[in-house]
């Protein structure tokens, strides 16, 4: 009876482990469309904006594209409650490299009457069997906060930063930045629209005495090494996924749960024949 119940619960534990494992690393993957407001109010004009440099789904070529938001719960998962076509997307070629070859936005105007709360940003082709890129999709919050901080992967240089909140962050490979920093010009932007990693000012040594006011002008912005334009995570799910854990926690789980599977096939099987 103890064995039974043991190899049941390894049975459990390995499941669960693995599916967790699947979630995480389905939300690992895949570009977001991202407000320039953290929040609207009905009856405003909402813009969304989205890079993508490639992935599982379509491309330029199969526009165009047309979105909806779609009424959610407080968790992010779409509900049966409201809906509204708000039109057709403007897609960009930039001709940049990696991730921020396509620019996709949408900007549409939001009914007086709009029920509050967070919506998901869907959109496809016309006949509804393509996307593009790796775009999944967005969320807009209507007279509510976001439930978790937003972090818009765009470059610096995008139209859009100018409308941006001043404690707005803006990220990328190796970098993280306040908006209003980039908009007072306190941070340099480079032509690939990636912030110019600056280092502190030092006076050079001496060996007479320096009268004069040291320089105390502090570094712009301190960037990490990585500087690549390598495109994006593959999406390989074709339905909107919700923000979740991700990295390499999910390979772990499902290594930990394969292996309770195995141990747990072992023990059913010794007693068996027991």
């Amino acid at each position: 009876m103890v064995r039974r119940t043991s190899t049941s619960l390894l049975w459990l534990t390995g499941v669960l482990a693995f599916v967790f494992a699947a979630t995480s690393m389905a939300h690992a993957g895949g570009s977001w469309f991202d407000p320039v407001k953290d929040t609207y109010e009905p009856g405003e004009v909402a813009t969304l904006v989205g890079y993508t440099g490639g992935g599982a789904y379509g491309w330029i070529d199969d526009g165009p594209f047309f979105g909806k938001i779609v009424q959610s719960d407080e968790d992010g998962n779409i509900t049966d409650g409201y809906q509204l076509d708000v039109g057709e997307l403007t897609v960009t070629d930039t001709g940049a490299a990696g991730y921020l070859r396509l620019r996709a936005s949408i900007s549409f105007q939001l009914p007086t009457d709009i029920p509050t709360g967070t919506y998901f940003f869907d959109y496809c082709n016309q006949a509804c069997d393509e996307r593009l890129g790796d775009l999944i999709g967005g969320y807009l919050n209507v007279g509510v906060e976001p439930a978790y901080p937003i972090s818009r992967e765009w470059p610096l240089d995008d139209p859009e930063v100018a409308n941006l909140a001043p404690d707005s962050f803006l990220s990328g490979p190796g970098f993280q930045v306040e908006a209003g920093k980039v908009n007072s010009g306190e941070v340099q932007i480079a032509e690939s629209g990636r912030p110019i990693p600056t280092l502190p000012a030092t006076t050079a040594p001496s060996t007479t005495p320096n009268t004069s006011a040291p320089n105390t002008e502090p570094a712009i912005l301190s960037v990490a090494a990585e500087t690549t334009d390598e495109p994006r995570p593959l999406v390989v799910a074709s339905t909107p996924t919700t923000p979740g854990p991700s990295g390499p926690n999910g390979f772990l789980w499902g290594v930990a749960g394969i292996v309770l599977l195995g141990i747990a096939w072992a023990r059913g099987r010794a007693a068996r024949r027991a």
